[in-house]
């Protein structure tokens, strides 16, 4: 059991090792018009599927020695990959959002691009030549969005509101009448600051804090309605952990499982030198919750079980 689990961690890391230097990848973009002396590339970022489609934002790399960008391609843009005849197309520039910033700026819903222009919401068709605007988000120019997921038949995304230092949750189906802000308050208590939006379990799960500065865990289900669990705070690192059935996260100095139900809740017992612990990283392994925090960890019975440390054998991950 110790082997396998060992091998199953080696081949995380691996995974984990060739994510990361995705990056790195170029996809070449040919024009037989242009001069054949320019070497334009650009760094795929952002990857997205959609049916035979696969989308991605890049920003252009070039030589400034040898060659410039053309205008059109001087910004962020959207390209699409076509599965069926691996063709390359370029469906639109000058996308909101920047290259650094570590979530996507576009959404793809009900066969239209939601993304942000200078000047406001953009709803498209997949080709990215049906262009339609959805108005200004809060009356703003050049308003940025935080995060943008897909969830049942949305794309719901986070931005700045309308008062300083307050960001919002908005969703839209591609539509004008169907864009609208997403009203977070509960049993007399508001929440903001949404974040962390993470799919799983086909429910959309995000952290947001209460008008009394805890942070909660909310879910919106396959009929997007809104549930808020509020029994355990989340607390740091905010980070969510997507399982098969829901999700994990930190509370204080303690992991917990929710599937964004109270009665479908509970603290994990994962124990580091036998005192409650937070994670870094967590996963499900079968019946198995397997922890990250300096070392590894199982917990058995989906985490309400016995926790193990595994000596994890560094010569035995080289083979």
């Amino acid at each position: 059991m110790k082997t396998f689990l060992c091998h199953t961690i080696w081949l995380l890391a691996t995974f984990i090792s060739i994510e990361m230097s995705a990056e790195e990848q170029k996809i070449y973009e040919v024009n037989t018009n242009r001069e054949t002396t320019r070497s334009e590339s650009i760094v795929p970022t952002f990857y997205q599927e959609y049916g035979p489609y696969l989308f991605f934002l890049s920003r252009p790399v070039y030589d400034p020695q040898c060659c410039s960008v053309l205008r059109a391609y001087s910004s962020e843009s959207l390209w699409r990959l076509d599965s069926r005849n691996n063709s390359v197309q370029l469906v639109g520039s000058g996308f909101g959002g920047s290259s650094w910033k570590s979530t996507t700026s576009y959404g793809l819903v009900n066969d239209r691009i939601i993304y942000f222009s200078i000047d406001s919401l953009i709803s498209t068709d997949l080709s990215g030549l049906d262009k339609k605007s959805l108005g200004k988000i809060n009356g703003k120019y050049n308003n940025e969005p935080h995060q943008m997921v897909r969830h049942s038949g949305y794309v719901y995304f986070t931005i700045d509101g309308e008062q300083y230092g307050k960001v919002e949750l908005w969703r839209s189906d591609g539509s004008a009448e169907g864009t609208t802000k997403v009203n977070l308050c509960k049993e007399n208590s508001c929440y903001e600051s949404p974040r962390k939006m993470t799919v799983s379990a086909n429910k959309l799960f995000f952290i947001a804090t209460s008008d009394n500065n805890t942070n909660v865990i909310w879910s919106v289900n396959s009929d997007n309605e809104l549930v808020v669990f509020s029994e355990a705070t989340v607390s740091y690192p905010e980070n969510l952990f997507p399982v098969p059935s829901g999700i994990q996260f930190n509370s204080t100095n303690q992991l917990w499982f929710t599937d964004g139900t109270s009665a479908g809740s509970y603290p994990i017992n994962f124990l580091k030198n036998n005192t409650l612990s937070t994670a870094k990283e967590s996963i499900d392994f079968g019946d198995l919750v397997v922890t990250a925090s300096e070392e590894i960890y199982v917990i058995s019975d989906k985490g309400k079980g016995a926790t193990t440390l595994i000596d994890v054998d560094r010569e035995l991950t080289r083979t």
